[in-house]
């Protein structure tokens, strides 16, 4: 009767660590941050992103959005405005 007691509250240890580990990988993902941010041109962009067409360049999408283009390249860090762009997403607004 003792031993099976024993193994009962073996069991029940090793189910309580795996509830806990579960419950910190799980908060770890909610703590890592927003959900709806993505990583553009190396950089993470949490607010507002473009999907570029065929027409689009550096300098339309600056004019568009009301961005320089400056801040453009600085959102978008190793963004080539001299290749085709088309499908590219881009972001606008950090």
């Amino acid at each position: 009767m003792m031993m099976m007691m024993g193994k009962k509250a073996t069991d029940m240890k090793a189910a309580g660590r795996t509830a806990l580990i579960f419950l910190i990988v799980v908060a770890l993902f909610l703590a890592s941050g927003d959900n709806n941010s993505i990583m553009v041109g190396g950089t993470t962009c949490s607010k507002r992103r473009h999907s570029l067409s065929s027409s689009e360049t550096c300098c339309s999408i600056a004019a568009s959005t009301g961005l320089k283009l400056q801040k453009l390249l600085k959102l978008n860090p190793g963004i080539d405005c001299e290749s085709n762009l088309q499908g590219q997403l881009i972001c606008i607004q950090g």
